[in-house]
C-alpha cells in the first residue's frame, strides 16, 4: 500500500475485509496486502 493512501480509505478496507472474509482468512489476507 502506498503512503498516498488515505486513513479513511484503509478504515473502508478493513471494515470490507472483517464483513466479508471468515476470521481464520483476515490476517492471511491482511499480511498479503503489506
Amino acid at each position: 500500500m502506498s503512503p498516498e493512501h488515505s486513513p479513511e480509505l484503509l478504515e473502508m478496507l478493513y471494515l470490507f475485509v472483517f464483513t466479508h472474509y471468515p476470521t481464520q482468512n483476515r490476517f492471511a489476507l491482511l499480511l498479503e496486502m503489506l
